[in-house]
C-alpha cells in the first residue's frame, strides 16, 4: 500500500512531530523464521533419530541420507507453490459449482509430455510471471518477496515434465538417494505375497 499512496507526514490533527512510515522488520523476520523451522525441523528430527538408531544402511547410509533431505527439502520447496496453486483452484471450483474429477493414480513409468504440462500449468505460469512483473513496477523490493512463490510458478512447466522423467527416477535410484530400508530388505507381509504369487504361477490349475 506504501507503494500506491503517498504518505502523510503530517495530518490535520495539530502535532509536533511528523508521522513517519513505520516498519517492522522484527516481525517479518520472525514470520519466516518459524515458518522455516516448522518446515525444516521435522526433517532434521528424523535424520537425528535415524542416526541415533544407527538405521542408516537401510536409507543408504549417512551422505546419501543427507543428500536424499537436502534435495527433497529444494524440491519439496519448489512444488509448494504449485500445489497451493491446485489447492486454490480446485476449492474456487467447488464454491462456484464446478464438477472437479479426481482419477486413479498412474503408477506406471508414465511421463508427463509437455504438451500436458502446458495444458495444466500454462495459465499459472503467465499469471505467475505477471504478478511478478506487476510487483516489480510497484516495489522492487515488494519482488524479491515473491520470488520463492513466483518462480515455482513461472518455471513450473520443466519442473512438472522433468520430474516425471523415467531415466532421473533411475539415475536417483543408481546413485543410492531416496532409498528407504523397504526396498533392500522387503518387508514380511510383503515376502509372503511374493512368494504365494510364485507357488500359484508354478501350481498347474485344477479342473473344475
Amino acid at each position: 500500500m506504501q507503494s500506491l499512496t503517498v504518505p502523510v507526514y503530517f495530518s490535520f490533527r495539530p502535532s509536533l512531530f511528523p508521522n513517519w512510515p513505520t516498519w517492522h522488520p522484527e516481525l517479518t523476520m520472525a514470520l519466516l523464521t518459524t515458518t522455516g523451522i516448522l518446515l525444516v525441523l521435522p526433517k532434521l528430527l528424523s535424520f537425528a533419530l535415524i542416526l541415533k538408531n544407527r538405521e542408516c544402511a537401510g536409507f543408504g547410509g549417512v551422505l546419501r541420507l543427507g543428500a536424499s533431505i537436502a534435495l527433497e527439502i529444494v524440491f519439496s520447496s519448489l512444488m509448494a507453490p504449485i500445489r497451493m496453486w491446485f489447492h486454490s483452484k480446485f476449492v474456487l471450483l467447488t464454491l462456484l459449482g464446478r464438477q472437479i474429477k479426481w482419477t486413479a493414480q498412474r503408477r506406471n513409468d508414465s511421463e508427463t509430455s509437455w504438451r500436458e504440462a502446458l495444458e495444466h500449468h500454462g495459465f499459472s505460469a503467465l499469471f505467475a510471471f505477471g504478478w511478478l512483473i506487476g510487483a516489480y513496477y510497484l516495489s522492487p523490493i515488494l519482488a524479491w518477496w515473491l520470488f520463492p512463490v513466483s518462480l515455482p510458478l513461472i518455471f513450473s512447466l520443466p519442473l512438472s515434465v522433468f520430474s516425471s522423467r523415467v531415466a532421473i527416477g533411475r539415475a536417483t535410484q543408481w546413485l543410492g538417494l531416496f532409498q528407504i530400508p523397504e526396498e533392500s530388505r522387503s518387508p514380511r507381509v510383503v515376502a509372503s505375497l511374493q512368494t504365494f504369487l510364485s507357488e500359484s504361477q508354478r501350481r498347474p490349475y485344477s479342473s473344475q
